[in-house]
């Protein structure tokens, strides 16, 4: 299919889970992969990904737990990059440039640094290595987990998500609001992610601030740091991003917070195609 195409709905199936994604078809384009962070699903980036198809095929994965991909018992971040690798491998990917915003971030860096062959250029979305010590003590086995609100209709849902986001335009906050809602047995409605992944220990299953400092001194391609002008990332964090990496440079997104892609669409789609020269 040739750039225009509408998106494509698929599935696959990878590590025994059944995936979700969206394909932004362009015949023999180079490949833009892109990973949503924690509660966003594939729709999240649809109007990035519509503005990015003249030059590129786009595909937007539904990361495990997440919108219409199914739910996991594992989150450790050997899974995650096990999910990368084999999504890349059934769909049978050339080398490709990656985009992960927030946790989708977090977890292409260390994809990167288990497959440095994969990746052509590496785009980091508004996240940074936590702070303090990562991994669960052994034996643990279960989270204390939040329950999702739930809404009496989707109206009621779609106007929090606005009062949240009020710098979104309300086009963008209906069209990836909806994505994100499913509707319960008893007629009400709530969100589609798991909602383990809100846990508090959940982040205690990557595996710490030394091991992520060392993931991105593996990588070694070019990298874009995209900071939101809100961000809450500190300068000095930042800074040492950059110069942990071999070849990093740090963009700041006006007039957003850490939403890029819905607070300023323009301005994220302006520096992404000058990283990757389209």
């Amino acid at each position: 299919m040739t750039h225009g195409s509408l998106v494509q709905e698929k599935n696959v199936m990878l590590n025994g889970l059944r995936f979700y994604y969206r394909d932004w078809p362009n015949d023999a384009a180079p490949v833009l992969v892109i990973l949503p962070g924690l509660s966003e699903t594939a729709h999240s980036w649809d109007s990035f990904a519509r503005a990015m198809q003249d030059r590129f095929r786009v595909l937007v994965l539904d990361q495990r737990g997440h919108g219409r991909t199914e739910w996991a018992t594992d989150y450790r971040i050997e899974r995650w990059v096990e999910d990368i690798d084999a999504f890349a491998l059934a769909l049978q990917l050339p080398s490709f440039a990656l985009l992960g915003h927030s946790m989708g971030g977090r977890n292409a860096w260390f994809y990167m640094a288990a497959h440095p062959e994969a990746v052509t250029k590496l785009i980091i979305g508004d996240i940074a290595p936590q702070i303090g010590p990562g991994i669960l003590p052994a034996g643990t086995t279960s989270d204390d987990v939040p329950e999702h609100k739930v809404f009496n209709n989707v109206e009621s849902a779609i106007q929090e998500r606005q009062a949240h986001s009020p710098t979104v335009g309300p086009e963008e906050i209906r069209s990836t609001g909806l994505a994100n809602l499913i509707q319960r047995a008893d007629g009400h409605w709530t969100y589609r992610w798991d909602p383990i992944l809100m846990s508090p220990s959940l982040s205690k299953r990557y595996p710490g601030a030394g091991a992520e400092w060392a993931a991105l001194r593996k990588i070694a391609c070019p990298t874009l740091l995209v900071l939101a002008s809100e961000t809450e990332i500190e300068p000095e964090t930042s800074g040492r991003m950059a110069a942990e990496m071999a070849n990093c440079q740090i963009v700041t997104i006006p007039n957003c917070g850490h939403y890029l892609q819905g607070e300023n669409l323009s301005g994220l789609v302006s520096a992404v195609r000058s990283f990757l020269q389209v």
